[in-house]
């Protein structure tokens, strides 16, 4: 999904939904994630279909989707290559919605917030 470019964000922000995410998943390239976050001290791991993988803890300050504020969630910080741009700037977890409805025939999903 595509979170248009506004004042938190100069670029647009594309984030995989992903219902088995236990929290948000961030990635970083060259230094950088397309979203604002704080930085925990403690770095962390992160199992997928490929293993466990080290990742660097942090919690999401704020997201806008549609109407829902998302702020204080915990998430981790991946590092990705340029070359993995396809891939987006990370996950968001469905379960943070109270539900969510996809229309692949028209592209778009609409998420409830709790």
């Amino acid at each position: 999904m595509e979170l248009p470019a506004d004042q938190r964000h100069a670029a647009a922000l594309r984030l995989v939904p992903d219902s088995g995410a236990e929290g948000f998943v961030i990635f970083e390239r060259d230094g950088r994630t397309a979203i604002a976050l704080q930085l925990a001290e403690a770095a962390t791991g992160v199992i997928s279909l490929n293993g466990r993988t080290d990742a660097r803890a942090a919690v999401l300050r704020e997201l806008h989707v549609g109407d829902a504020t998302i702020k204080g969630q915990r998430a981790v910080i991946l590092e990705r290559d340029r070359a993995d741009l396809a891939e987006g700037d990370g996950l968001l977890p469905l379960h943070v919605f109270a539900s969510v409805s996809f229309n692949s025939r028209e592209r778009y999903f609409v998420a409830r917030a709790h």
